[in-house]
C-alpha cells in the first residue's frame, strides 16, 4: 500500500513563508492553542464613544516572556479600525482619483514594492497643501487614532503627528517585501480601494490576495550540534484582510509585507492604500519638491 501523500499547502502559505524568512515553525497569532510556550495573544473589540467615525476597533495584543524571542515581541499591539460607510464614501472617491493621477505621472519610488506604484513620502501632505480636504482628514484621523487609543492615556502630540505619508497602487501580481518603518514611532495603512480576487469562488482560506502580513516576532535558535542545540526556530505572524475604509495601526518596528495581489479586473479597480508614519524626527519633505522642480527643468 502506497504511503499517503502529505496535502499540498495553499499557495498563500508558501508566500507567507517566503516573505517571513526560513523558520522551522510558523504560528498564526489567532490559533492560541498552537502558540509557543510563553507567548500570549489576546484579541478584543472596542466601540469608542468618543469618536463616531468608527464601527469597530479591534486590538490584537501580544505578550511574550520567552528569553529567546525578539525584543520587539515582548509587548506589541496591532489596531484594526473600520470606518462607518458614510465616512468611507466621503473620503475614498477623491483619494482614489488622486492616486491614479499620481500613478499616471510615474514620479514615484521603488522601496518595498515589487511592481506597482509607490509615491514619494510627501504625496499626501502635498495634496493637503493644495486643498484636498480628504487628504487632510485622513491624516488627522490617523493622528487621532494614534493619540487617543481606547482605554489609555493620550500619547504625546509628537509621537502621534503624521510625518510622512505616501500612496501605493498595486495591480495583478504586485507585492510588497518584508520591511519596517523605523525610526518612526507608529505606522498605519488605510485602504482606499480593494479589488475582487480572481480566487473569489475558492474557499476563503485558499486566497489571501493583497493581505497585509505582520511578523510579531520570532525566536528559538538555528541549532548547533556542537552545543547540543536542536533547530527550534519559530515565527509568530498574522494577516489582516484589506477592506475599503479600514485603517491598520502598528509599531513602526514591526516587520510587515503584502502578499501577491490577484485581481479579476485590476485595470478598472486596483488595490490602493495610503501608508503613514508618525513621530519621525528631522523629516525634510521639501527635498522632494525641490527634486521634482529640478527634474521638470531638464525634461
Amino acid at each position: 500500500m502506497a504511503p499517503e501523500k502529505e496535502p499540498l499547502e495553499p499557495s498563500w502559505l508558501a508566500q507567507v513563508k517566503e516573505l517571513l524568512g526560513p523558520h522551522k515553525r510558523y504560528h498564526r497569532a489567532q490559533t492560541e492553542d498552537a502558540l509557543p510556550s510563553g507567548v500570549k495573544v489576546e484579541q478584543a473589540s472596542r466601540f469608542p464613544k468618543e469618536v463616531a467615525h468608527f464601527t469597530r476597533w479591534k486590538i490584537i495584543h501580544i505578550e511574550c516572556s520567552r528569553w529567546d524571542a525578539d525584543a520587539m515581541m515582548k509587548r506589541a499591539e496591532v489596531h484594526v479600525v473600520d470606518l462607518v460607510d458614510a465616512a468611507t464614501i466621503k473620503l475614498n472617491p477623491a483619494l482614489h482619483s488622486h492616486a491614479l493621477e499620481l500613478e499616471a505621472a510615474d514620479d514615484g519610488l521603488v522601496v518595498s514594492n515589487r511592481g506597482g506604484f509607490h509615491s514619494k513620502p510627501d504625496a499626501v501632505q502635498k495634496l493637503s497643501d493644495c486643498g484636498c480636504e480628504e487628504a487632510t482628514q485622513i491624516m488627522n484621523l490617523v493622528r487621532s487614532c494614534v493619540m487617543y487609543e481606547p482605554g489609555k492615556k493620550a500619547r504625546h502630540e509628537n509621537d502621534a503627528k503624521v510625518t510622512t505619508a505616501w500612496i501605493n497602487v498595486c495591480r495583478n501580481g504586485h507585492t510588497h517585501g518584508l520591511h519596517s518603518h523605523e525610526p518612526a514611532k507608529f505606522s498605519a495603512v488605510y485602504y482606499v480601494s480593494v479589488p475582487e480576487s480572481k480566487e473569489e469562488e475558492e474557499e476563503e482560506e485558499d486566497s489571501l490576495s493583497g493581505h497585509l502580513v505582520l511578523r510579531f516576532g520570532s525566536g528559538g535558535n538555528e541549532g548547533d550540534p556542537a552545543l547540543g542545540l536542536e533547530d527550534d526556530s519559530w515565527c509568530l505572524w498574522d494577516h489582516v484582510e484589506p477592506k475599503e475604509g479600514r485603517l491598520v495601526i502598528f509599531p513602526s518596528s514591526m516587520p510587515h509585507g503584502v502578499l501577491k495581489v490577484s485581481t479579476a479586473a485590476d485595470e478598472e479597480k486596483p488595490r490602493i492604500s495610503i501608508a503613514f508614519n508618525t513621530g519621525e524626527k528631522n523629516v525634510n519633505l521639501e527635498k522632494y519638491g525641490k527634486k521634482n522642480k529640478k527634474r521638470k527643468k531638464t525634461e
